[in-house]
């Protein structure tokens, strides 16, 4: 792509979240695992929350992709106020990465739904984030 493509995406991207927001809703962009986290870093100041993909969006139960948490460290390091979500792949042996680096909400379906015992998975992974907010 060129720097004019870019430039006319962003400017409709901007447009848009105006009228998100305009109608009194919050937004939320996602950003694929091949989507460097410098694309949304314009945008911060705009948007309520960042999905980081940490699997190929399709479906449930992939292995989580440890080398795209930096993208949250690279998010949240541009901003403190914008909710940075991560998505896929999250579990207990992989919560505390995400946490680290500035996750602060959660996508755990397999994780939680493919457990027998959920309820402890919930706690884990509450813990975790809550921890690293106070760090």
């Amino acid at each position: 792509m060129d720097d004019n493509t870019n430039e006319e995406q962003a400017t409709e991207l901007r447009s848009l979240i105006n009228e998100v927001k305009a109608s009194g809703m919050k937004v939320g962009i996602s950003i694929k695992p091949k989507t460097p986290a410098e694309w949304i870093v314009p945008f911060l100041g705009e948007i309520d929350m960042v999905n980081v993909l940490t699997v190929e969006p399709g479906f449930g139960g992939q292995k989580f992709m440890s080398d795209i948490v930096g993208k949250c460290k690279i998010i949240r390091e541009a901003s403190k106020e914008v909710h940075i979500q991560v998505d896929g792949g999250v579990a207990p042996s992989t919560i505390d990465a995400c946490a680290a680096v500035g996750a602060n909400v959660i996508v755990a379906g397999s994780a939680i739904f493919g457990s027998d015992k959920p309820q402890e998975v919930i706690a884990t992974l509450k813990k975790s984030v809550e921890a690293a907010a106070t760090a």
